[in-house]
């Protein structure tokens, strides 16, 4: 039976424990027991601690032994600004991004809260359903009828759905409904309810992978997902092959993976006939093109801001050896969004009324179906390997690249390999994110790796270096490039 469906628990599942809010609810239901029930702060804890080990929740709980309000309990304990304790994720809105089935929450709080929730994590619209408990006659996990009545909520049978959780004892009903389960943590099953374990939920996006896979099917029960992507900077630089469209991440002079195209200068029989992808194009660039590996540039700027101009770039544009696509802002984003939408153009105002037409005959001006008002339609831009260097990263890929993101973000969602060198290279990283490591493909670990350029705030723009070059070039160039490939990578 085809997978449908992947349903996720909210609360300790979708975002960290250590963001407070479920204990602030912990808190609430505390207050609400010791006001409404006249115990003290230590009976109230222990009764809390009584009901979820006989009734899988506190609610379960007051439902079965107490005449009170349920509805009353639900609005003040979820009563909380939840804005205050998450934050929007982009690596786990990208990991839900990566997953094509349809995706809904079941959860023991509210559906209202859920939603607020998923909102303040930014990927709400990534969601179909929220079945509270409200939904499901205010009976909680882990009581099997609960997940009928979800089931018949989504039009759902278990074979078509994959449930993840961060509790083991609730997959086993799950299990039994025969869903494939996911458990995100640590927390030992004793009982055989767990097919697959992960250590974040932003690991999901892989088991998904896994078991749409006909290949995988025959992987074996709690396989946990090996995400350990550390390489050397030799085998990265491996992954370019002759004739790819290498994009090269980060902004104008800062962060860009100087220390990466070195490498790939490196190699024995570097390769040949790139298409050079930048949003914006500086010294790292220049030293593909001099070197004779790139066969086609697009980006919007190709210079080295206050150092002049890109020496080598000149050189081969004046004289025709180098193929320019006419870029600009507008058709680079439009054409990543598009790709990024599994479309092959994206609509936009951009380029009406400008000579840009007439140099990029692909672009082409059309009519919107809706308004009858002329749209430019830029194409898709594909991207074979996109190379990102961040501040930090960890053995999996998630990566935090600091201020200025330039579309990083976007080239590594849209490339079909993608390398992230980092300053530092961490077990696991906490705290928000710039880059999901579901896309990544190898990490490297690169201390000082984007100098000449600056890795703000850990160094500066080495201008001297950047003037030395500029005054080298073009005459100079092959010296240069000698002595830079002679320092150690």
């Amino acid at each position: 039976m085809a997978l449908k469906f992947i349903i996720f628990d909210l609360d300790d599942t979708l975002y960290s424990r250590e963001s407070g809010l479920m204990q602030e609810v912990g808190r609430r239901i505390q207050i609400w027991l010791c006001h409404h029930l006249g115990l003290t702060w230590e009976e109230a804890v222990a009764l809390r601690r009584e009901y979820f080990y006989r009734y899988g929740t506190t609610l379960g709980g007051l439902i079965a032994r107490h005449n009170v309000d349920v509805h009353d309990y639900l609005a003040f304990v979820h009563d909380i600004p939840v804005e205050e304790y998450v934050r929007p994720d982009p690596a786990l809105e990208a990991m839900l991004a990566s997953i094509p089935l349809r995706k809904a929450i079941y959860t023991n709080a509210t559906s209202e809260y859920g939603w607020r929730v998923l909102r303040a994590l930014g990927v709400a619209d990534h969601f179909e359903r929220v079945i509270g408990i409200e939904e499901v006659g205010l009976r909680n996990k882990p009581y099997p009828d609960a997940y009928e009545r979800m089931l018949a909520r989504l039009g759902a049978r278990g074979p078509e759905c994959i449930m993840v959780e961060d509790s083991a004892r609730n997959l086993r009903p799950a299990k039994a409904l025969g869903m494939t389960t996911v458990l995100v943590g640590t927390e030992p099953d004793e009982d055989g309810g767990v097919d697959f374990v992960v250590g974040s939920v932003l690991e999901v996006g892989q088991v998904v992978a896994r078991v749409l896979n006909p290949k995988a099917q025959s992987q074996k029960p709690k396989s946990r997902v090996s995400t350990d992507k550390v390489a050397s900077l030799a085998d990265a630089a491996a992954l370019v092959h002759d004739g790819d469209t290498l994009a090269l991440g980060g902004m104008t002079l800062y962060r860009r993976p100087v220390a990466f195209v070195r490498a790939l200068l490196q190699r024995e029989q570097p390769p040949r006939d790139l298409t050079l992808l930048c949003f914006t194009a500086g010294f790292e660039s220049d030293l593909l093109v001099g070197a004779g590996l790139v066969r086609r540039v697009r980006t919007c700027y190709f210079g080295l801001e206050a150092f002049g101009l890109a020496p080598m770039f000149t050189q081969a544009a004046t004289a025709g050896t180098l193929e320019v696509v006419e870029e600009t802002e507008a058709s680079l984003a439009f054409g990543l969004r598009a790709t990024l939408a599994g479309v092959g153009f994206m609509p936009g105002r951009g380029w009406l009324g400008t000579a840009m037409l007439k140099v990029r005959p692909d672009v082409q001006v059309i009519t919107d179906p809706y308004t009858g008002e002329e749209v430019v339609a830029f194409p898709a831009i594909a991207c074979d390997v996109a190379v990102i260097h961040a501040l930090r990263a960890d053995r999996t890929g998630n990566a935090v690249l600091g201020g200025n993101l330039a579309v990083d973000v976007e080239l590594s969602l849209v490339a079909e390999r993608v390398i992230v060198t980092a300053e530092e290279v961490v077990e696991r990283l906490e705290g928000p994110l710039d880059l999901s490591g579901i896309p990544v493909t190898a990490v490297v670990h690169t201390p000082r790796g984007a100098w000449p350029t600056s890795c703000y705030p850990l160094y500066p723009v080495g201008g001297e270096e950047l003037l030395r070059y500029a005054e080298s070039c073009p005459g100079g160039f092959e010296e240069y490039l000698i002595g830079l490939l002679a320092q150690r990578v």
